[in-house]
């Protein structure tokens, strides 16, 4: 299991399901649609998605709340749900990136 406290292992963590993993669909309460983002390593704090800064998705989480988001897997194989916390929300200044806001996820493990 990966030392949440320990910022190597996390990384190392982080990384593995990056490897396993290729985007994350999720809905929000109150808005119709179902969204997909593309899973990325660009934060040294972790595992991330691109939002666009004018999406709806941003003004209905923060950073702190909890969502059952669906993983789909590298080799198409069946996607799992997933507990995960959104860890924080930045704006990205990466040029490739601008106009967008990174969030960064972290699974949650039952304990």
């Amino acid at each position: 299991m990966v030392d949440m406290k320990n910022p190597a292992q996390m990384k190392s963590g982080y990384r593995a399901v990056i490897d396993q993993y290729y985007s994350v669909q999720f809905s929000i309460i109150g808005l119709i649609n179902i969204y997909q983002f593309k899973l990325r390593d660009i934060s040294s704090k972790g595992m991330c998605i691109a939002v666009k800064k004018d999406s709806a998705v941003l003004k209905h989480i923060k950073a702190g709340d909890m969502l059952n988001i669906k993983y789909c897997t590298i080799n198409s194989g069946p996607a799992e749900n997933i507990k995960t916390e959104i860890k924080s929300i930045n704006k990205i200044d990466q040029k490739c990136f601008k106009g967008h806001f990174i969030l960064c996820l972290s699974i949650v493990k039952d304990e």
